[in-house]
């Protein structure tokens, strides 16, 4: 997840490209998937964060 959280926030991609690394890079893992998929539903967008 950390990983993930890195690539959406920290790595400059807009959300759609973002999601597309994510799904390539780290599939296999169902907290992985279930975290794209919320990613895919938002219709609002999502807000970031500090991880401490």
């Amino acid at each position: 997840m950390r990983r993930a959280y890195r690539i959406l926030y920290e790595s400059g991609l807009n959300l759609t490209k973002a999601i597309g690394k994510i799904e390539s890079e780290l599939s296999g893992s169902s907290e992985i998937e279930v975290f794209v998929e919320f990613l895919k539903g938002t219709t609002r967008g999502i807000i970031g964060g500090k991880l401490p």
